[in-house]
């Protein structure tokens, strides 16, 4: 009999331990994908530029991200959701979009912010974790970076997203976050080296 119990008390541990994980798998990829599923909408408004922003400067919400050209030579759009500020940087001739960046909303010290990168097979979100101080124009620190596909890849060969500080040390007025990706799709691999460069607002 006491095995029976026994028996039956391990079985019962196995089903919560189960039933817990994936409930935390599941609310962790719901997470995860908020970002990507989030982009693809947006209430569009106009794109306000900030005098104290360089001119390869885009500003978001608290943060901005540097772009390779002048922001004059580009059409810049502005969407924006419940959680989220999203910048289109787009060809002023054809409209075709070259970048788009997002961050979170919201009053606070931690802030999400991310950059998208399309290709025929899949769509990368880089994401970045920082913790700001908005009063110093400062980032304190980087708590995390991720990487995330839609569609999910066949295999993920290879996947490192990092960051440095442009000083080499924190607090920092610009972050360089970085990224080498290895993918493969059903035997086709594509590799990305990728990064964009973020700050505060002043």
């Amino acid at each position: 009999m006491k095995k029976g119990y026994v028996w039956l008390a391990v079985v019962g541990a196995v089903w919560l331990f189960s039933f817990f994980t994936f409930q935390f798998q599941v609310v962790k990829t719901k997470q995860s994908a908020t970002v990507s599923s989030a982009v693809q909408s947006g209430v569009v408004s106009e794109y306000k530029d900030i005098i104290s922003l360089g001119a390869h400067q885009v500003a978001i919400d608290d943060l901005y991200i540097e772009i390779p050209f002048k922001k004059e030579n580009a059409e810049i759009v502005k969407r924006t959701t419940d959680e989220y500020v999203f910048i289109d940087i787009r060809q002023k001739d054809d409209k075709n979009i070259l970048f788009t960046y997002g961050e979170s909303i919201g009053d606070k010290q931690e802030e999400l912010i991310c950059r998208e990168i399309h290709s025929d097979k899949a769509t990368v979100t880089i994401q970045a974790v920082v913790e700001i101080d908005a009063s110093n124009a400062k980032i304190n620190s980087v708590n995390n970076t991720l990487a995330e596909y839609q569609p999910e890849p066949t295999n993920i060969d290879r996947e490192f997203v990092g960051f440095v500080s442009r000083t080499g040390e924190f607090p920092a007025e610009k972050v360089e976050i970085n990224a080498h990706i290895g993918l493969n799709y059903e035997g086709e691999r594509k590799e990305l080296y990728e990064g964009y460069l973020i700050g505060v607002i002043p």
